[in-house]
C-alpha cells in the first residue's frame, strides 16, 4: 500500500483563492474568508492570453504584474500555502 492510498475515493474539502487584480495577502477579502473556513487553502493566479492582448495591456503593467507575484508567491509561502500558476485561454 502506498502512502496516500487511503485518500483514493475520499473527499476533501479546498478553498480556492483566485488572486486576479489583489495580489496581496493583506487585507484580502477572499483569503480572509477562506482562512476562516478552516479547510486547506489553495492560492492560485491564472495567466490570461486574451488579457494581455488588449490595447490597454502594456510590458510595464506585465513588469508590475510580475513583480507583485515574486511577492505574492514569498508571502503564500510565509503563510505555508504555495501559489499555483496556471495558464488559460479560450482558443
Amino acid at each position: 500500500m502506498q502512502s496516500h492510498d487511503y485518500l483514493l475515493g475520499m473527499k476533501i474539502s479546498v478553498s480556492i483563492v483566485w488572486f486576479k487584480r489583489d495580489l496581496r495577502v493583506h487585507d484580502h477579502a477572499a483569503l480572509s474568508a477562506a482562512r476562516a473556513d478552516g479547510f486547506p487553502i489553495l492560492p492560485l493566479y491564472v495567466i490570461e492570453p486574451d488579457y494581455w492582448q488588449q490595447p490597454t495591456a502594456s510590458r510595464r503593467h506585465w513588469h508590475f504584474i510580475h513583480d507583485s507575484l515574486i511577492e505574492l508567491r514569498e508571502d503564500c509561502a510565509f503563510l505555508g500555502q504555495p501559489l499555483g500558476c496556471a495558464h488559460w485561454s479560450n482558443h
